[in-house]
């Protein structure tokens, strides 16, 4: 879920800030990495993802992360465990788009993508059920600080925030 923050609206020279409700959003991704051989605990990996915390925002970060696991319930079969807690830490790139209606402030709707760095941490754990297939759960932190910008005939309109995301 996305903790609720304050959003900065300004229009034509005028400034408001007011606290948004931001929603529980479905999150989707694709995680692809490489453990070390020489150091089995450490790894590295990319992450590719979607969210939705609004109805008119959509998230899609991509992010480099320093991987670290700890093999657990160890055997011939699992020699890097078949329980393995991991967490991850990096930055992300962060393509945020915004589509807003804009009634009863101004006419038609405002449109703006962002692209801002921003962290990524996770914790989780891993199921092996053979040596390159598991189950996993995970907790994970995303932080961004996405600006948007548009203009209407001779009006612009810019939209600031910091998004704190807990996706489970």
């Amino acid at each position: 879920a996305t903790r609720d923050e304050d959003v900065t609206r300004r229009i034509a020279g005028v400034s408001v800030t007011e606290k948004e409700d931001f929603d529980t959003s479905f999150s989707l991704g694709v995680r692809v990495g490489h453990w070390f051989e020489a150091a089995p605990w450490l790894g590295l990996a990319v992450d590719a993802s979607f969210y939705n915390p609004d109805a008119d925002l959509t998230i899609f970060p991509v992010s480099a992360l320093l991987m670290l696991r700890l093999p657990l319930l160890t055997s011939p079969e699992f020699s890097k465990g078949r329980l393995q807690p991991y967490a991850g830490v990096g930055p992300g790139v962060f393509v945020s788009t915004l589509k807003s209606d804009l009634r009863p402030v101004l006419e038609g709707t405002f449109s703006d993508t962002s692209v801002d760095l921003g962290l990524d941490v996770r914790a989780g754990v891993v199921w092996m059920f053979n040596k390159s297939t598991g189950l996993f759960a995970e907790y994970r932190f995303t932080h961004l600080s996405p600006s948007f910008a548009d203009s209407h005939a001779t009006t612009s309109v810019r939209i600031e925030t910091e998004l704190n995301t807990h996706p489970l």
